[in-house]
């Protein structure tokens, strides 16, 4: 298996109500019994456009509703069909569109952005040449982690990566930089990232520091209250070798 980001896991109330909203979405879906264990969900289906997800109604071991930083905030996908991709993560796992995503529909631009109140997912067309600094690397293009000292977390970093700035004109992040499998990966402070309707995720003024954890550990954080019928709980895993 190529090594990189390879799917999403989730956490939800009720594997029964997301099989049905599944198979009502797509009567033909998949649905395959995965081990449940900490790098597993309890069962794996996928988007439209072929991208693993794994649910579960654990919590994949990242310990509760701790909301500790650095944290993942922030998916983004490169997708063919960015809104058929909304429908699907909106319809079948109950994530909700967020309004910097309607300016981009008044914009006659194809992105489409989701969150379930503390993680935002990024739906960006594949093919978009146009837009400054886009990088074309089809199904998971890169995660953004929120940290609490932007300027300490580069210090730590540039030793071993280079880092990027983001252009000004993006509504997330401030940097950005690739890890030795080539992952792409978002660091903000102050712009973070609209993770529900009127919510953003901005670094607090207090709390952690840098990146005092492993970014291998901070990865499978973020935790979600989700919407009203359904916990989602974001984590983005790397395949085993």
């Amino acid at each position: 298996m190529e090594a990189g980001l390879n799917h999403i896991g989730l956490q939800v109330e009720s594997l029964e109500e997301v099989k049905a909203c599944y198979l009502f979405f797509n009567p033909r879906g998949a649905i395959v019994t995965e081990a449940a264990d900490v790098h597993h969900g309890e069962i794996r289906i996928h988007d439209i456009e072929g991208n693993p997800v794994t649910l579960s109604e654990n919590d994949f071991g990242v310990g509760g509703a701790d909301r500790s930083l650095p944290g993942v905030r922030h998916i983004a996908y490169n997708t063919h069909d960015p809104e058929g991709m909304r429908q699907f993560y909106s319809e079948v796992l109950g994530l909700r569109e967020v309004r910097g995503s309607y300016a981009y529909r008044r914009d006659g631009k194809l992105n489409r952005f989701v969150g379930d109140g503390c993680t935002n997912l990024a739906l960006h067309p594949f093919y978009n040449s146009a837009s400054p600094g886009h990088e074309m690397k089809f199904g998971i293009n890169h995660i953004g982690f929120l940290v609490t000292d932007l300027k300490a977390a580069i210090e730590d970093l540039s030793s071993a990566v280079a880092i990027q700035k983001r252009p000004d004109d993006r509504p997330y992040a401030e940097s950005r930089f690739t890890d030795p499998d080539g992952n792409r990966l978002d660091l903000s402070q102050d712009k973070g990232w609209e993770v529900d309707l009127n919510k953003w995720e901005r670094a607090a003024e207090s709390g952690d520091t840098g990146l005092a954890r492993s970014l291998a550990v901070t990865i499978l954080e973020g935790v979600s209250n989700g919407p009203t019928t359904r916990a989602v709980n974001f984590c983005v895993l790397k395949p085993l070798s």
